[in-house]
């Protein structure tokens, strides 16, 4: 029986037995993409759905596409391509604008309102000049360039363009009417984009926060229980990144139980000439609260610095295990726990690399809120190059480990590692 054979006996039998997990513990999502095709959204797996908009972000040309290309286990993956959709998320903003009704089919752009698309002050204004990138949104992110700007009526609102690349999904490459335009700004040449945390302002690029997609269908956690979560990740020799968010948890938010809005994030730091790996939580709200005070766990505040190598596929898991609640204060208890295990696929072992106890972290409310991401998003100021690559991805209840035979886990299912 191989891979996708089990899964498909998971999803159709309703027992939520892991891959690699105990027979008797409850799997919430569990992928290892080995139907070659676009991960169904809206669909449960056992339980935790992928959004639709992760649809949306689907295909070759796209932010999430499944390739034959390279594979931990079996023959596919999920790619997560920085260049998806034309390099929209290597601009530094955009102002959206639409194409004029009555002007099919052509190769320029007109304004529908009256305003003057060169007009740019501190905050907002398309900004538009000879040599900016246009991306028509509705037309499949065609990317333009701007050769002239003209006046279709009194003001300078047509855009004389030139096509750089087609559309991502075959659409045409014309604007129709009604067709959104992005018309983008330029990092460090269209002045500073953004701002950091009490900080100058920097050049920001796009957030993409479309890469992040939440999962939906989260049942609520039982304070006191652990949630794990295994992936297996890769990044192309070729990548370039300053921090690549890998995930976020974002626990309970409910005020009435003393928690507002936080996340952690786990994230790989660029070093030279290996990346390290870290956990972040950045806000001072957030669920993972230290008893020391401590807020962010990367190589500088005690994680030990481990080498994430570019070309390598690495193991990857998680433990969230939320805190009890005190019913007397109305708050969570600073027994919850963290631990992270990650190594180089076919060197893990049953020691986490990182094992943080005495936390406040509030556990998952369920809902429609949004709580834990299959992706993240980038950070905003450095040109992003290159792919990554995810496989074999479990969340369960229990302690999954990982894949003891990548090799052999085609014809079978992987065998738990021990674990104490």
């Amino acid at each position: 029986m191989n891979k996708s054979t089990v899964l498909q006996f998971i999803l159709l039998s309703g027992l939520y037995f892991g891959l690699s997990s105990s027979a008797f513990s409850v799997v919430y999502f569990a992928n290892d993409f080995e139907s070659g095709t676009q991960p169904p959204d809206g669909t449960p797996m056992p339980q935790w759905t992928l959004p639709p908009v992760f649809g949306d972000a689907y295909g070759d040309r796209n932010f999430f596409f499944v390739t034959d290309s390279t594979a931990h286990t079996g023959n596919f993956s999920l790619r997560i391509s920085y260049n998806g959709r034309n390099g929209v998320c290597n601009t530094c903003g955009s102002t959206a604008v639409r194409h004029k009704a009555g002007l099919d089919g052509v190769d320029y752009f007109v304004a529908d309102t009256d305003e003057d698309l060169t007009f740019r002050d501190v905050n907002e204004g398309p900004g538009a000049k000879p040599g900016a990138t246009v991306f028509n949104k509705t037309g499949g992110y065609s990317k333009w360039q701007i050769t002239s700007i003209g006046n279709e009526g009194a003001v300078r609102n047509k855009l004389s363009l030139k096509l750089l690349s087609s559309s991502i999904d075959g659409s045409p490459d014309v604007f129709n009417s009604g067709d959104t335009a992005l018309i983008a700004r330029t990092c460090g040449v269209d002045g500073k984009i953004g701002f950091t945390r009490g900080g100058p302002a920097i050049n920001k690029r796009v957030d993409c926060n479309t890469l992040v997609s939440w999962f939906g269908n989260i049942q609520a956690q039982t304070p006191g229980t652990s949630i794990f979560r295994r992936q297996y990740l890769k990044q192309e020799t070729s990548t370039r990144v300053e921090h690549q968010k890998l995930h976020y948890f974002r626990p309970n938010r409910d005020k009435t139980k003393g928690t507002v809005r936080g996340e952690a994030v786990l994230l790989a730091a660029q070093g030279k000439p290996l990346d390290s790996l870290g956990l972040n939580a950045p806000y001072p709200r957030t669920g993972l609260r230290h008893f020391g005070g401590k807020l962010s766990y990367e190589p500088s505040f005690g994680l030990p610095v481990i080498s994430f190598e570019r070309g390598q596929w690495f193991y990857l898991e998680e433990e969230y295990k939320a805190s009890t609640f005190n019913t007397s204060t109305g708050e969570y208890n600073p027994d919850g726990e963290y631990r992270l295990w990650f190594a180089k696929s076919g060197q893990e072992t049953d020691t986490p690399v990182l094992d943080e106890r005495g936390l406040t972290l509030p556990a998952l409310s369920g809902g429609g809120g949004t709580h834990m991401s299959l992706w993240g998003n980038q950070q905003h100021d450095d040109h992003l190059v290159g792919n990554w690559y995810m496989d074999d991805i479990e969340i369960s209840d229990t302690r999954i480990g990982w894949i003891a035979n990548p090799v052999s886990s085609n014809t079978q299912p992987p065998s738990p590692p021990p674990i104490p």
